[in-house]
């Protein structure tokens, strides 16, 4: 009868990723994780945590030429009002690109149906509603470029 073996792996790693709110610190949050992670790891494991970036959460009031540019072109796009849920604090580019750009407003469209599954590997976009953000975009387009002197803020 052969002996069956098993292996146990000398070491394992995990990339964990937290989203954070605007008034949260990105670097309180991480010295409290990494006191929950290492304060009594099991079976005399050495527990390690490095952070690989610390960026704070952004955020602008939906208010201003730009917001009510992209409002209209939305309902003109999908036929029905739009509602604005505030989201995307936390991906990182965003607030230093808006900063770099002069405080330009960021318009953030999340589009998405219940089978959308956002940021799944399933992730998928309604073609329908495809078409529908597209006639938006260009709906927005259209206000942007009208909109007196430019001026998006």
């Amino acid at each position: 009868m052969a002996q069956k073996s098993i292996q146990v792996l000398p070491k394992a790693v995990a990339v964990v990723s937290c989203r954070i709110v605007p008034d949260q610190d990105p670097d309180k949050l991480f010295r409290g994780l990494r006191a929950l992670l290492t304060q009594d790891p099991p079976w005399g494991v050495k527990v390690s945590v490095i952070n690989q970036a610390a960026i704070r959460a952004w955020m602008t009031s939906p208010k201003g030429p730009a917001f009510e540019a992209a409002m209209d072109a939305m309902q003109s796009g999908f036929g029905r009002k739009p509602i604005p849920i505030g989201c995307g604090g936390s991906i990182g580019f965003v607030g230093p690109l808006a900063e770099l750009l002069g405080g330009a407003p960021a318009l953030l469209l999340g589009i998405e149906d219940p089978q959308t599954n956002a940021h799944a590997p399933n992730e998928s976009l309604d073609e329908g509603i495809l078409k529908n953000l597209t006639a938006s975009l260009a709906h927005l387009f259209e206000n942007i470029g009208t909109l007196p002197g430019g001026k998006v803020k």
